[in-house]
């Protein structure tokens, strides 16, 4: 009888133990969220002149977006450590920024565990270039194979909204909007809400997309311009791609012909 009570004791004070370590690991989740929340909320705040009209941050607090609908701007706020645990306490982090008009944003695209299923793309003359230069080079490399093999055809293990840009250092930005590291059903209610909100990323991304679209399409002084650019980007992307020339290189000529 008293070996039991002992077992019995030990067990409860075991399963105490248990229950405070949970209680505090959930506590200092949710300290450290808001500890990058305010990170990442004073960088965008650092920027100037830029009012958030919509914005989302990831879980995993990897990636944040936001639109000035005003100014027609797109901020990005990625973090610069790579991760591996899913305990966002055991993760570092190191943030930065990056701003981009709404005519660089080359394409949106949604992703269930490394296949496309949605993608938006600049049909511009000189979006089209600039797009195609980096597929065609080695920052375009990695585009598409972001994620791990999808389980079963009704299983997803992530979703994600991969966004190219108009920039040849970090050429796209990537947003979790869903991680399921068991795999989730597609009728599953986190699923379906992590797809809600996507789709409603890659519509407006879309949208804002064919705006610059419709705007050079009715400007016909900007088709032989466009042409005669979208021509020289193409030839340096490709020097780009055989290593005859650098990024930074390649970055100086693209403002030069992008200012003309």
């Amino acid at each position: 009888m008293t070996n039991l009570i002992v077992f019995l004791i030990g067990l409860f004070g075991t399963l105490i133990f248990l229950v405070v370590s949970l209680v505090s690991l959930i506590k200092a989740g949710i300290l450290l969220n808001k500890k990058l929340d305010t990170q990442i909320k004073d960088m965008i705040n650092d920027i100037g002149n830029f009012n958030v009209s919509q914005d989302y941050v990831s879980n995993d607090r990897e990636n944040y977006i936001a639109i000035d609908e005003t100014s027609k701007r797109v901020a990005f706020v990625y973090n610069q450590e790579i991760n591996t645990s899913t305990v966002i306490v055991d993760n570092l982090f190191s943030y930065k920024c990056a701003v981009y008009s709404y005519a660089n944003v080359l394409q949106s695209s949604i992703i269930l565990d490394g296949n496309t299923v949605s993608t938006a793309s600049s049909m511009t003359t000189i979006g089209r270039s600039l797009l195609g230069g980096f597929l065609a080079g080695k920052t375009g490399a990695i585009i598409g194979g972001l994620s791990a093999a999808r389980t079963t055809e009704n299983q997803v293990k992530k979703i994600l909204l991969q966004i190219v840009v108009n920039d040849i250092a970090k050429s796209f930005h990537t947003i979790t909007f869903g991680s399921f590291p068991k795999g989730a059903q597609k009728d599953n209610l986190s699923f379906k809400d992590a797809e809600s909100k996507v789709t409603h990323w890659h519509n407006i991304l879309s949208f804002l997309i064919k705006q610059v679209d419709d705007a050079e399409r009715s400007d016909p002084s900007n088709n032989s311009k466009g042409n005669s650019v979208a021509d020289e980007l193409t030839k340096l992307s490709m020097l780009v791609r055989d290593g005859l020339m650098t990024h930074e290189e390649f970055n100086q000529q693209k403002i030069r012909l992008l200012s003309q």
